[in-house]
């Protein structure tokens, strides 16, 4: 269901306009969420049905399998929509929820068991219908997060003016509906009331447009409106998510404020303009990012994108892929297509690529090589695949990466394809047989080496913080080869950093495991181990280790 912004809302008064928006949206953004809901239902519906549909036979013990294997990634979808909560709901279902996975856990276990003893000639009814019938607990609990899980994470594009124009109005309103239930727009002309709301604003990333007479203090007439936001942001920047600040004035305006402005310390306020055109092009640029980005909070990472996008991207460590390799062969799929607009959507966003990662042809032509040598053999196609991956000479990587990282919705919309392509080859790659590979019941412990901007540092790095690094991310069991990664990242205005991640190995965790890539990698002796893009970790411990430049900081998958 689309949103009905009618342009007529533009008519209403300022608060009226706010009050109309917010109805609309909230209206909107239920009928989302109770699509998403009735999905994860009918999941867990079609998990009873089966189980009330089973036979009670020898192959019961299958059939309880098979439907302990539907549970396992609904159980997977669940736990990471938990973890996107507030906290305060975060601990009660959290709790709930890792309950029910240990007795999912557990029921895999004895699953394993009692399909030993079935081959054996062996029964045990009464172990049977024990699991079955915590199935359908498991299912009925499941049921009760689901109806509870599911929270906002919004952002707001705020305008503040002493004119009640009906023209500005009419300019949010279309900004709202470019970005549906993405975002909220609000209308404000009195000061005092901006000031009053401005709590609720708080842990939401907002975007401000201000009026130059609203923003300034050069005379008792002006708001004086940037100094009080400039004073609150300083006073509690982990809590106050600007995104920053639009002054929109008139030409004059703009010479005397723009030197001011734009050049405060505080680094809020990213243009001053009089022209629309430019205003709305800074906004968009602020809304969807075009600058790199390797870790990122959950909350502000939530508020990025649609639903469905952010959904499909936080689902791909959990979902195995539901089509082949062949699907991708460029025989079928047109890459060239998807090159050219990709290319458009990046000079269109003016976003922060490097030139050699933008060689699209170089990309494809290895692709194109890399089917035709191995069309009818998927573990050799996702072989091939990865060892593209690590080539230095081809910009697979940094394409596919910097892509993830910039976090432009549109640029990932367009390349989700080719991200789907690198997935379905690290899911598929079989590192079973190596002995580096991690194994079911054994625990290894993983390190990162990274940095992070100074301005995000403080606000990111926090014991119990949820953080989600958007990229395939390369983990090494050498913690020696993670620092040499810090030596060869070490950007200016960064913070270096080790991530510590130990993978805990239950049979529900096996397939979405960090999969050992050094077999197939050209750099064969970096122990490398590769993540799902877009995977959120819950910080455990952070530790400034003695003698060295960088912190460590320790992180649990969720």
């Amino acid at each position: 269901m689309e949103p009905n912004f009618s342009d007529a809302l533009a008519l209403d008064n300022a608060s009226k306009f706010n009050q109309n928006v917010e109805k609309i949206h909230k209206i909107s953004y239920q009928v989302q969420l109770d699509v998403q809901k009735k999905d994860v239902q009918d999941k867990i519906n079609k998990v009873l049905a089966e189980l009330g549909n089973m036979s009670k036979n020898s192959k019961e013990a299958l059939g309880l399998f098979q439907q302990l294997s539907v549970l396992s990634p609904l159980l997977a979808e669940i736990g990471g929509q938990v973890n996107c909560v507030d906290d305060d709901l975060y601990y009660k279902l959290y709790i709930q929820y890792r309950n029910i996975f240990k007795e999912f856990q557990a029921n895999v276990d004895q699953c394993n068991v009692i399909s030993q003893q079935s081959l054996a000639g062996k029964t045990d009814p009464e172990k049977m219908k024990q699991i079955r019938d915590s199935i359908q607990k498991i299912a009925q609990k499941l049921t009760h997060i689901n109806q509870n899980v599911y929270q906002q994470s919004q952002r707001y594009v705020i305008w503040v003016d002493f004119n009640d124009s009906k023209e500005n109005k009419a300019t949010l309103l279309h900004i709202q509906k470019d970005y549906a239930t993405s975002l909220i727009v609000q209308f404000y002309v009195k000061i005092e009331e901006f000031k009053q709301n401005y709590i609720k604003f708080k842990g939401q990333p907002i975007f401000l447009i201000l009026s130059g007479q609203v923003a300034n203090d050069y005379s008792n007439s002006d708001g004086k409106l940037f100094q009080w936001i400039k004073s609150e942001w300083q006073k509690q920047k982990e809590e106050n998510r600007i995104r920053g600040i639009i002054i929109y004035t008139s030409d004059l305006g703009v010479k005397h404020m723009k030197t001011k402005f734009e050049s405060d310390d505080s680094k809020l306020v990213k243009k001053v303009t009089a022209n629309t055109t430019e205003m709305l092009e800074v906004l968009s640029s602020l809304i969807s990012p075009s600058k790199f980005c390797r870790v990122i909070g959950i909350t502000e990472f939530s508020a990025l994108f649609k639903s469905n996008t952010k959904d499909k991207l936080m689902k791909m460590h959990v979902t195995p892929p539901n089509i082949s390799l062949n699907n991708y062969n460029p025989k079928k799929f047109d890459f060239a297509k998807m090159f050219s607009e990709a290319k458009k959507v990046i000079q269109d966003y003016k976003i922060n690529f490097q030139p050699d990662a933008m060689q699209f042809d170089q990309v494809l032509d290895e692709i194109k090589k890399i089917y035709n040598n191995n069309e009818n053999n998927e573990q050799k196609l996702a072989s091939e695949i990865i060892y593209l991956y690590t080539l230095e000479k081809v910009p697979f990587y940094k394409l596919l990466n910097t892509s993830l990282n910039v976090l432009n919705e549109n640029l990932l919309n367009v390349l989700m394809p080719l991200i789907e392509l690198f997935q379905t080859a690290l899911f598929i790659y079989d590192d079973s047989q190596s002995n580096e590979s991690i194994q079911k019941g054994q625990p290894k412990k993983l390190f990162r080496g990274s940095s992070i901007p100074d301005e995000n540092f403080d606000q990111l790095v926090k014991i119990n913080e949820y953080i989600c690094l958007p990229s395939f991310s390369s983990f090494t069991e050498d913690i020696n080869i993670a620092k040499k990664f810090i030596q060869m990242n070490n950007f200016s205005g960064t913070r270096e950093c080790i991530f510590v991640y130990e993978h805990k190995m239950g049979s529900a965790q096996y397939d979405i495991r960090p999969k050992y890539i050094s077999p197939v990698s050209f750099f064969k002796g970096e122990k490398e181990y590769l993540t799902y893009p877009c995977v959120v970790y819950k910080i455990s411990g952070i530790k400034k280790v003695p003698n060295e430049t960088y912190t460590e900081i320790t992180l649990l998958i969720c």
